[in-house]
C-alpha cells in the first residue's frame, strides 16, 4: 500500500507541473500581442507599465463577462410551466387556452404537454 501511494503521490506532482508549465505558455501566448511589437523595437518596458497594461485589460475583461451574460440570458431558453383548465362543453371536446411568454422568434423550441384529468369514463372515451 505504501508503494502505491508513493507512485500516486508522484504522479499528482509531475501533473500538477504539467498543469503549470501549461499554466504559463497560455499566459505568454495570451500577452504575446502586446509584448512582441516592444521586443521587435528592443524597447525596455518598466514594470509599472506591464501594470498599467493589465489593469486597463481588466475593464475590458468585465465588458466582455457581461456581454456573455446577457447574450445567454436573452439566447438560452429556460423551462417554464403553465396551469391551464379545461374547458367542457356540451358536445365539443374539451379545450384550454394557455398564455404563451416571450419567445425568441429564431430559436427553435421543444414544448410539451402534460395532462393530469379526473378519472372518468368520460375522460377515457376521449
Amino acid at each position: 500500500m505504501d508503494d502505491l501511494e508513493r507512485r500516486i503521490s508522484r504522479l499528482i506532482s509531475r501533473a500538477s507541473a504539467q498543469v503549470e508549465i501549461l499554466a504559463i505558455t497560455v499566459l505568454r501566448i495570451a500577452v504575446l500581442p502586446i509584448t512582441l511589437p516592444l521586443k521587435l523595437v528592443k524597447v525596455s518596458i518598466p514594470p509599472a507599465l506591464h501594470l498599467v497594461i493589465f489593469l486597463s485589460l481588466v475593464p475590458l475583461l468585465g465588458l466582455f463577462s457581461i456581454s456573455a451574460g446577457i447574450l445567454v440570458a436573452r439566447w438560452i431558453p429556460t423551462g417554464w410551466s403553465e396551469q391551464v383548465f379545461l374547458q367542457y362543453g356540451q358536445g365539443s371536446p374539451p379545450y384550454a387556452y394557455a398564455v404563451v411568454r416571450d419567445l425568441n422568434t429564431n430559436q427553435p423550441y421543444d414544448i410539451s404537454v402534460h395532462l393530469v384529468v379526473p378519472k372518468t369514463q368520460a375522460n377515457y372515451d376521449l
